[in-house]
């Protein structure tokens, strides 16, 4: 009992709405769960979506990258492969590969041809089919017969001699240059071996002795003539044909016999890798390209098969060297999705006022100054007509040329050097800056450039000496700019093997 009374009944708690009531003064306590707020619901969401775009964004470039690698690749290997079929094929021997002579105006020391020994007599000599204005049958030359000394019989008629005279020069310098005057005893001659262009571009109508021209000429690389400034609408009349100091081209040579070359298919086969495709856009470009098909025969009058799907095709340069021996440089061109038609037109035929929508661009040339370099670049100024397209990619392949010329005592070139070649090389284009439309002042040699645009391009290889000084003389710029640089754009170059060869002509 006095235990009972000593401790008080224990308290029972409350229990639904009186657990909830307190007494006055009583401390709150706070019960947390194990949840989020919807903010951070929302905000996790936004973390995840601008992720996620982050990951989407980056799937059409990592695409793309990857399709350049494999692109970039499969050129490699096509130019790896080319440059080892041309050595298979025995190109030292040159045997097989003919050139078109078709412009009268480019004589080069041919016709007749210039006599170098005429003190042994040669019992291999060939007849001489080197008239001004050659038949059908012989506009169609052998590189080989040519290049190198060639060998020609002289009267008297009924006792001919064989002579050993002055070989194939550059195009149009023994016009400009009268080899009689000396005859350069280096090799002179670069050519472009292009037999599916030749197949397809070819023509043996011969170019006018007087009268005008415009800058087109598909038998050279690029296909323009050595007289074009470069500066000028090609469409137009070419001024100082034969006057002033040719321009620095090449032949452009295909593959076939001294009457005939190749067909389309049988050229196909030669330069096209798997895969490769050639296009024919039409000058009207709201209109769509067109597959090519192959011709059966050599006059591509009887329609073939379609050519095989692909975007593959390769053109090869041949330059001599400059110590003036055998070892020729070769580079293997590969080209992406080439057009199988020039689209070029004669001067009688050329639009009235072509734009440069108009104007063929698979092949371009442009004057190149105002160099800057720095290592392996350099970043020059390029020059181009307004009728002419100005797009230049990077990551393709461009070509410089340049001759050398022999000057007087003011600096003007007079004839091109005794011993040294035109020198031609390829450079991938890094990077290109912003175009710029005329005129230009104070662009040596010219008070006023007007007509033109102006580029800046950043090229990726090895040095190069620009020839072109301003040294104040009274000359044209033309003739000024004669040992100056100029570029050649193929459109789709997108990798270059080079390697040299010994030539056996």
């Amino acid at each position: 009992m006095q235990s009972f009374m000593n401790n008080p009944s224990p308290t029972i708690a409350p229990v639904g709405r009186a657990a909830r009531r307190r007494a006055p003064g009583a401390q709150r306590t706070r019960h947390t769960r194990a949840a989020v707020t919807i903010i951070e619901v929302l905000f996790a969401i936004g973390v995840i979506l601008i992720g996620l775009v982050g990951v989407v964004a980056l799937i059409p470039i990592a695409g793309r990258d990857a399709g350049e690698a494999l692109r970039l690749d499969a050129a490699n290997r096509i130019a790896s492969s080319a440059a080892a079929e041309l050595s298979g094929r025995n190109l030292r021997s040159l045997d097989g590969l003919v050139f078109l002579d078709i412009d009268p105006m480019n004589d080069d020391g041919m016709t007749p041809p210039t006599i170098i020994d005429s003190s042994t007599d040669h019992a291999d000599a060939k007849p001489q089919l080197m008239q001004a204005t050659p038949p059908a049958n012989s506009r169609i030359r052998v590189v080989k017969d040519l290049l190198d000394r060639p060998r020609f019989l002289f009267p008297p008629p009924g006792n001919p001699v064989g002579r050993e005279c002055a070989g194939l020069d550059a195009p149009g310098f023994a016009l400009s240059f009268n080899p009689s005057a000396g005859f350069r005893e280096t090799r002179m001659a670069s050519f472009c071996i292009d037999p599916d262009f030749i197949a397809k571009n070819a023509t043996t109508a011969v170019l006018p002795m007087s009268g005008p021209r415009n800058a087109y000429q598909t038998a050279r690389f690029p296909y323009y003539s050595e007289w074009y400034s470069a500066l000028t609408p090609p469409s137009a009349a070419l001024p100082g044909v034969g006057t002033r100091p040719p321009l620095p081209r090449m032949y452009r040579v295909g593959v076939g016999s001294a009457s005939s070359f190749v067909a389309s298919m049988v050229a196909d086969a030669l330069t096209q890798a798997d895969g490769s495709l050639m296009m024919h856009r039409p000058k009207d470009r709201t209109l769509p390209p067109s597959q090519v098909m192959n011709n059966m025969d050599a006059g591509s009058s009887v329609p073939g098969s379609r050519r095989s799907a692909g975007r593959y095709t390769w053109l090869a340069t041949v330059t001599p060297p400059l110590d003036g021996s055998l070892h020729y440089n070769v580079t293997v061109v590969v080209i992406e999705s080439r057009e199988a038609y020039a689209n070029t037109y004669d001067f009688a035929s050329a639009p009235a006022s072509p734009s440069a929508e108009e104007n063929p661009a698979s092949e371009r040339v442009f004057w190149v100054t105002n160099p800057v370099q720095l290592g392996s670049t350099i970043e020059v100024s390029m020059y181009g007509p307004e009728t002419v397209d100005a797009d230049v990619r990077p990551g393709e392949w461009v070509m410089l040329s340049r001759q050398v010329y022999e000057t007087d005592g003011s600096g003007t070139p007079v004839r091109p050097h005794s011993t040294q070649p035109a020198v031609h090389r390829w450079y991938r284009v890094q990077r290109i800056l912003g175009k710029e439309e005329g005129p230009f002042n104070n662009q040596p040699p010219f008070t006023t450039l007007s007509g033109v645009w102006k580029r800046q391009v950043i090229l990726e290889g090895p040095p190069w000496q620009f020839g072109f000084e301003n040294n104040g003389n009274s000359a044209t710029p033309e003739t000024l700019l004669a040992d100056d640089t100029y570029a050649t754009v193929v459109e789709g170059a997108v990798s270059i093997r080079e390697f040299s060869i010994q030539l056996d002509p």
